[in-house]
């Protein structure tokens, strides 16, 4: 398991929280809110990008789908926010798909947005903005969403060619309870690793940063993580303390090409065994770890 994070404008993120939260909860990726609908855009989205990524994190941006306003405005919307950023070498966006009350009513079934859309328009609305979102990115989108919401609300109105629509798309599911049901598109996939979030950042009991932000895991290896970037992650020198670096490292060490304790700082040593380890694996030894490197390091 690798752990991550996602975060949005309610969340209290500092340099130093992050910074404690990384080095003490072994965090390796984070997913960061880009807004609600089709003009809702979180205020502090490029902040906390940026902050992620100057903490050595892989970045993935996600928008809360609206049920009931036009898809492909929001997927406007989403991308204006994603378009602010770099994108290279981060995980693909995704869309939550999830219950959803507006802000001052009742969380009661009459009050659910998704009951009020009509049964057969919803998954023509899920797979408009997709299909917006990965004609404009080049990349299949996630879906985040809850086997128990997804069964309930979208399953019956979908067909075989849904389902295998969906099915193209990775898997980020919301299981606290780690119940561990898959969707229905997913489940010929069960075998394949997927992002799961594992604590709903409401439910903290104590005032502690971590346990107020929602924590999440990537059921898979590191390698397999790596896999899942945009074309373009690179890790070189000088590149912020990194639980990715330390495992690269710990890597270089097992297979004999790092003298020193793998400590999550990519300086002159690394950046020499990296070289070494290219060279050797015939590969151009230029000391950055792409994905040619890391698929030979990490195999």
């Amino acid at each position: 398991m690798i752990n991550g994070i996602d975060i949005y404008h309610g969340d209290d993120i500092t340099p130093n929280n992050l910074s404690t939260m990384i080095r003490s909860h072994q965090l390796c990726f984070a997913f960061i809110k880009t807004g609600t609908g089709a003009s809702g855009k979180d205020s502090l989205f490029t902040k906390y990008w940026q902050l992620s990524r100057d903490s050595g994190l892989i970045c993935g941006p996600y928008h809360w789908f609206w049920p009931s306003t036009d898809p492909t405005l929001q997927a406007i919307n989403a991308l204006s926010q994603i378009n602010k950023v770099s994108t290279t070498g981060t995980l693909p966006p995704v869309v939550d798909i999830e219950w959803t009350w507006n802000k001052n009513d009742p969380q009661t079934d009459a009050n659910e947005l998704w009951r009020k859309v009509p049964a057969n328009q919803r998954v023509s609305r899920i797979r408009e903005y997709l299909t917006k979102i990965e004609t404009e990115l080049k990349v299949k989108p996630t879906i985040y969403t809850a086997t128990s919401f997804w069964n309930e609300l979208i399953l019956d109105h979908s067909s075989s060619e849904d389902n295998i629509f969906f099915g193209e798309c990775g898997l980020w599911l919301a299981d606290p309870s780690n119940n561990g049901k898959i969707p229905e598109p997913w489940k010929n996939k069960v075998n394949q690793p997927l992002f799961i979030q594992t604590h709903f950042g409401e439910s903290a009991t104590t005032t502690d940063p971590y346990d107020v932000v929602d924590q999440d895991v990537f059921n898979g290896t590191l390698l397999q993580l790596l896999n899942c970037t945009i074309n373009g992650l690179t890790i070189t020198k000088n590149f912020p303390f990194s639980n990715i670096v330390k495992e690269l490292q710990q890597q270089l060490v097992t297979k004999g090409f790092l003298n020193d304790k793998a400590d999550g700082f990519f300086g002159n040593n690394t950046f020499n065994a990296t070289s070494a380890f290219q060279t050797a694996n015939g590969l151009i030894g230029n000391g950055i770890i792409d994905a040619q490197t890391w698929n030979k390091l990490l195999a």
